[in-house]
């Protein structure tokens, strides 16, 4: 049984047709391992999310850019290798193209975790701000009943002089309605 030689330049229009054949069912079968075996298009995540439609962040390339890319990767590695036979033709094009597929999504991959852990760094400044801020008003509170206390240590202070040294001023703050009636 011979084998038949090929050059990648001389090859036949079907070659070429079977090879980029080859690279796109290599790039679909990698798109489809990467989705849970789910054809996708183009768009962005919103069933899982719980966030109102268009407001999630994460986007999917889809299964065409998938296969756009995997007959990129097939041509590319194409002209680095010199395939001998029709069936190694048809094996490049079919494993480039699902090499092609899996790089797209590891870089769509690792563009979204720099994305979360961005996120997530800004969740943590947000706490700390909000704590800070809460630390802050818990203070506030704190003063402010102290505040009230000497405050009203202050008029019991007040009235107990002017009972003992000025009782007409004290009738005449009482009547004008300015000391409230002791109880």
């Amino acid at each position: 049984m011979a084998v038949e030689q090929i050059t990648v330049v001389d090859s036949l229009w079907y070659y070429w047709v079977l090879f980029l054949l080859a690279a796109i069912i290599g790039s679909t079968a990698s798109s489809l391992t990467n989705n849970s075996g789910n054809f996708i298009m183009c768009g962005r995540d919103n069933e899982n999310s719980g966030e109102p439609q268009g407001s999630s962040r994460k986007f999917y390339m889809g299964t065409l850019a998938d296969i756009i890319i995997g007959l990129a990767a097939a041509l590319a590695i194409l002209w680095t290798l010199t395939p001998q036979t029709f069936l190694q033709l048809i094996g490049i094009g079919t494993v480039a193209g699902y090499g092609g597929s899996s790089v797209l999504r590891a870089l769509v991959n690792k563009i979204d975790a720099q994305i979360s852990q961005q996120e997530a760094q800004e969740s943590k400044k947000e706490a700390n701000d909000n704590k800070d801020k809460a630390e802050s008003n818990n203070t506030l509170t704190k003063f402010e009943v102290d505040s009230d206390t000497n405050k009203k240590e202050s008029i019991n202070a007040i009235k107990d002089y002017l009972l003992n040294n000025n009782k007409e001023v004290l009738a005449e703050l009482y009547k004008n309605k300015i000391l409230p009636e002791s109880k």
